[in-house]
């Protein structure tokens, strides 16, 4: 808050005070004239501009106070005047050569990258241009004049501003408060003693690894090789995790009603079962269990970084989701009724025949869909179906599974099928997948429209 930190040495019969913060304040505690103060302002202006970190130091002597003397923060901070200027430290923190084109991909995300700091403004400024902010006298204050603005003055300025140099813990705590109260998740990083109570403010506190231990303690996350990339990736990371858990959930409860209309039909038109209850656990097995896990292990999306952030009260289903559940699913399934009617009451085939070809029927669909699924956003003649081997590996298993049921006998006897034909199989492997991908892919090209996507 000083800007400063000073040290009170006893040296024999005297008092020595060391000092050392910020140049602009240990110059107006100096005993410099003020033409030497102007002349060491443009030295550490200059220095600034180029980047430079800076430190001024300057030091004081005088008699030893009397031993009733009260050495509290007031009394001591009074003696912290009339200094003889030492001299300057400039520090030049070297950028790595990734920080620059990873918070342009962060930016690309929709996320807000804001530079708070304690130092100079035009050393901020310096960094700032060197990282691609901008610098423009809208996006950038120092932290005086935060304290000349309103709360809702600052809510008003907060979403333009980029650059806040000459911060105080306190200033950092009403950043974070502002964006909180505009709906934003803040992530904070810290490493000072300094940093703690925004690092425990923010909803997400991060403190780099080489930090103290206060802010490392006040934190939720520890940045070990302290890498701004890092906390990109882990961004990514958990934008494709939730992708995935989507995923695995539209999967499932798309098959889900499956079986539940095909079940529903057998009471209203008071027909055999189309499929029976081991057929069922058969197909849940091939369909719902491997394939569901390898979803796990989806690789992240190529515009998963270019899309806004998700926000925490968002469904896993959302509309698009639960558009191809219901209406997808329960077209693609009453066709498949239709079928099961027009095979029982106009081809008057064996009940076991019908069953065997609604059981494939049934199967086949999902072990195909669920290659349109590894994307919402992509048309499926765009999606890399080969960029997750669990994922093919669980689907050939799956549709291995599903062959041997029909055309293994002790299978057939087991779970009460008969060998397909030609022109039969052909419709259970083809067709009827094809017709149900179909759809999917009209849904997926709808929302697309909607929502202003263009990836074909």
């Amino acid at each position: 808050t000083r800007k400063y930190l000073a040290s009170f040495h006893k040296d024999e019969n005297r008092l020595r005070i060391w000092v050392n913060g910020a140049p602009e304040t240990i110059l107006s505690k100096s005993n410099l004239s003020e033409a030497e103060k102007e002349k060491i302002r443009n030295t550490y202006e200059n220095f600034a501009k180029q980047g430079y970190r800076l430190i001024a130091a300057a030091t004081k002597t005088k008699p030893l106070p009397p031993k009733n003397f009260k050495f509290d923060i007031e009394s001591m901070a009074a003696q912290v005047s009339d200094l003889t200027y030492l001299g300057l430290v400039a520090i030049r923190d070297p950028i790595r050569a990734d920080v620059k084109q990873t918070i342009a991909d962060t930016r690309k995300a929709g996320i807000k990258v804001l530079m708070v700091t304690g130092d100079h403004i035009l050393t901020a400024k310096a960094i700032g241009l060197e990282l691609g902010f901008s610098i423009s006298q809208e996006t950038v204050i120092l932290g005086e004049e935060l304290d000349n603005l309103s709360d809702k003055e600052l809510l008003k300025r907060i979403k333009k501003l980029e650059i806040i140099a000459r911060v105080t813990p306190s200033h950092k705590m009403r950043i974070i408060d502002a964006w909180q109260k505009l709906g934003a998740v803040v992530a904070m990083t810290g490493d000072g003693v300094n940093d703690a109570p925004a690092l425990k403010a923010a909803d997400i506190g991060i403190a780099v690894g080489t930090g103290t231990d206060v802010s490392k303690e006040a934190s939720d996350l520890v940045l070990l090789d302290d890498g701004f990339s890092t906390i990109t990736a882990a961004i990514q990371e958990g934008r494709t995790g939730f992708a995935n858990i989507r995923k695995s959930t539209l999967t499932v409860m798309s098959n889900a009603f499956t079986e539940i209309i095909l079940i529903a039909s057998t009471l209203i038109f008071h027909t055999p079962f189309p499929i029976t209850a081991i057929q069922i656990l058969w197909v849940n097995l091939a369909e719902d269990s491997l394939p569901i896990l390898a979803m796990a292990f989806e690789p992240a999306e190529t515009e998963i970084m270019k899309s806004k952030p998700t926000s925490p009260k968002e469904p896993i289903l959302d509309k698009e989701s639960k558009f191809l559940i219901f209406v997808v699913s329960i077209i693609s399934d009453l066709t498949l009724v239709g079928i099961f009617l027009y095979l029982l009451k106009i081809l008057d085939w064996d009940i076991i025949k019908i069953q065997s070809f609604i059981f494939v029927a049934a199967a086949t669909p999902t072990l195909l869909n669920v290659f349109a699924f590894k994307s919402l956003k992509t048309p499926l003649y765009k999606i890399n179906i080969f960029n997750n081997w669990y994922l093919v590996g669980s689907v050939i298993f799956g549709l291995v599974m599903i062959l041997s049921a029909l055309y293994i006998p002790f299978l057939n006897q087991f779970l009460k099928t008969v060998p397909l034909g030609l022109a039969p199989a052909l419709v259970c492997f083809a067709i009827f997948p094809l017709f149900k991908l179909l759809l999917v892919e009209l849904v997926k090209w709808k929302f697309r429209t909607n929502s202003g996507i263009n990836r074909q």
